[in-house]
């Protein structure tokens, strides 16, 4: 018996470990994909939040959404641009990229 059975077979195991295994641990493109299309779903949702924030402080000279923590602000352009870049913009690139990968003649399947 591998240990891997064993692992699996303990009966104070949970039903949760089989769906965070299938999803964190696949290789299956289709998963990979509906992967890549959550993060960036969520990481646009989350880069929205932020630029509303900079839009609503950047809106009049006198208001101060912020507290004027002009760090605080820093932080939230910082943030709002690596979320977009590598988080958003880069899992739509991803998906796109492991459909050419995936296609090729030459994969083992």
């Amino acid at each position: 018996m591998s240990l891997y059975t064993s692992i699996n077979n303990n009966s104070n195991e949970s039903s949760f470990y089989p769906f965070v295994e299938r999803w964190l641990y696949s290789t299956d493109h289709k998963d990979i994909g509906t992967l890549y299309f959550i993060i960036g779903a969520f990481s646009g949702m989350l880069g929205t939040m932020m630029s509303v924030y900079i839009r609503m402080e950047l809106s009049y000279p006198s208001v101060q959404v912020l507290a004027e923590n002009h760090q605080l602000y820093n932080v939230l352009v910082t943030a709002h641009a690596f979320l977009m870049i590598f988080f958003h913009g880069y899992a739509y690139f991803n998906r796109w990229f492991w459909k050419l990968v995936c296609t090729h003649p030459y994969r083992s399947t």
